[in-house]
């Protein structure tokens, strides 16, 4: 569904923070980083997304969300979101009717299993329940993603990959709906500057009957202010195939608070 999308979309563009004195490396676009945000400090994050498919009368999706990144205890933080979609959002009904509001809330975990070696990848594990919302009834997913990170090379000016892997179980499905959906994302992440880093990833969901799985490609430019201040991101992407959006731009703006 298009609000699952919207979700990760929203999700994946405000990723684990890092610290001032190292080179800013943000994850890519859709893709969750394996390590945690580090006991007593928290995040804020602000976005914003926009969203053309490829046919229908009313073709964009505008939403904005609002996130929070809570470290608990060493290799566990705690992950609120809250996301807002007004157009053709899922649950998206007939093109006859005018856009629609729509939204997501979600909860989840994040464990850091093991930690990188010279050889060995971090090692990471995603839970999470999510509820969307609009014009049909709500509608409750469970979720379980594994978390892959290797740094490929080291320094002042890193590179690193990212890979995801995930399943999620909707509760109670309706007619035509996929009651489990498998994700897939990886991407590659570069510190281009201190304060700057870029990065390019691709996402895979399966969708609901009928419908083709959902490919994005997309993009992300991110610059820390003041050495220390927030971090802002613009995100662009495309999609591949018939029931994958024509285009998507996205926005964030992320403080980093706490120890």
């Amino acid at each position: 569904m298009r609000v699952a999308f919207l979700l990760v979309a929203a999700l994946a563009a405000a990723p684990a923070a890092a610290q001032a004195a190292d080179p800013l490396l943000e994850d890519p676009v859709g893709v969750l980083g394996v390590a945690p945000v580090a006991p007593g400090s928290y995040t804020a994050t602000v976005s914003g997304i926009w969203d053309r498919a490829r046919s229908g009368r009313r073709p964009d999706t505008f939403g904005g969300g609002l996130e929070a990144e809570i470290g608990l205890v060493p290799g566990l933080d705690l992950r609120l979101q809250q996301l807002g979609t007004y157009g053709r959002a899922a649950p998206y009904g007939d093109e006859t009717t005018a856009p629609n509001w729509g939204g997501a809330s979600r909860a989840g975990l994040r464990w850091q299993m093991l930690e990188e070696g010279e050889l060995t990848p971090s090692l990471g594990v995603f839970g999470a329940v999510a509820t969307a919302y609009g014009q049909s009834r709500p509608a409750t997913d469970l979720e379980a993603t594994a978390l892959f990170g290797k740094t490929l090379v080291g320094g002042a000016r890193p590179v690193a990959l990212v890979l995801n892997a995930g399943w999620t179980e909707r509760l109670d499905p309706e007619p035509g709906e996929r009651a489990g959906r498998y994700q897939l994302a990886g991407g590659i992440a570069h510190s281009v500057a201190q304060d700057s880093s870029v990065a390019l990833s691709v996402e895979r969901r399966q969708q609901d009957h009928g419908e083709l799985d959902q490919t994005l490609v997309q993009a992300g430019l991110w610059h820390r202010l003041g050495g220390d201040g927030a971090i802002l991101g613009l995100g662009a992407g495309f999609g591949i195939g018939r029931d994958s959006p024509s285009f998507v731009l996205a926005f964030t703006a992320k403080w980093t608070m706490g120890d």
